[in-house]
């Protein structure tokens, strides 16, 4: 991972135009694509890429395991909302995971439910990334963090145009897609997500995103991370709102539009708060 220190706001700017720039020249020096950028925002520029999951739990647990956690909770989400989840049975779900590969997550069953579960705050292997670099600074200066003297804007790249290539003793990244059934905040937010496994004795386990980074690999898995000072909080959100990238815009909701209303018309604008 590569870390830039930027002084201001406006340089950030600068940063995103030299990654596009990058992938430009992937696209053409090789016949095949490269992956875009995902990026997600940090409050705290000391915050470690950590998936709710990782937090909830002190040590890893199989796929198998965290199924099983994740049917627990359905029927009673069901009763509550009247939504109803059509997603393989434990058997199910085991059988299927059995037939593939462990890097073959595309199809990834139950996919809906389990972003759908993270959403609404179950403990979740999956970190949420946004296509957009201007909504994960959003969420970087969104709240000001108590200690926190930077943010952290982190762009992703699963891969610079070549194929990805897997082994069984190294963790991976897998990368989900925008399409799924969710919350409407996951269209609003241009939302995706990323969730690292590897093998122990046999057993495909949830893992940290941050064993991936270790390996500093250079034909994929790249990633950045820009980190600004929290002093630039106001300039960023005036600079987003003009945007329209407030709460409101990605929330939708009452509460929402009240913090944008208290972020937009006075806290940009009353420079002795």
């Amino acid at each position: 991972m590569e870390e830039i220190s930027l002084d201001s706001w406006g340089q950030l700017e600068g940063q995103l135009q030299a990654l596009e720039a990058k992938r430009q020249a992937q696209l053409e020096k090789r016949a095949s694509s490269s992956s875009e950028y995902i990026f997600r925002g940090h409050s705290d520029a000391s915050w470690a890429l950590e998936a709710t999951l990782d937090r909830f739990f002190a040590k890893q647990i199989s796929l198998m395991q965290y199924y099983r956690y994740a049917l627990m909770a359905r029927s009673r989400i069901e009763a509550f909302t009247g939504t109803r989840w059509s997603i393989p049975s434990h058997e199910e779900y085991e059988s299927w995971l059995e037939k593939h590969e462990r890097t073959n997550f595309h199809d990834y069953k139950a996919y809906d439910y389990l972003a759908y579960l993270r959403h609404h705050g179950f403990p979740s292997p999956l970190l949420d990334w946004t296509k957009s670099p201007y909504v994960a600074a959003f969420f970087a200066f969104r709240q000001e963090t108590r200690g926190a003297t930077h943010v952290a804007i982190y762009a992703y790249q699963e891969y610079p145009g070549v194929g990805k290539t897997t082994s069984s003793d190294r963790p991976i990244i897998h990368c989900l897609g925008p399409y799924v059934r969710s919350h409407k905040r996951h269209f609003l937010q241009q939302s995706q997500y990323t969730f690292c496994t590897e093998i122990e004795n046999g057993v495909v386990s949830y893992t940290q995103h941050q064993k991936v980074v270790a390996l500093k690999d250079q034909q994929q898995d790249l990633m950045w991370k820009f980190v600004l000072p929290i002093g630039e909080r106001r300039k960023a959100l005036a600079h987003l709102n003009r945007m329209n990238i407030n709460a409101f815009s990605l929330f939708g909701t009452e509460d929402s539009l009240a913090e944008t209303i208290s972020t937009s018309d006075i806290y940009v604008q009353d420079r002795d708060l």
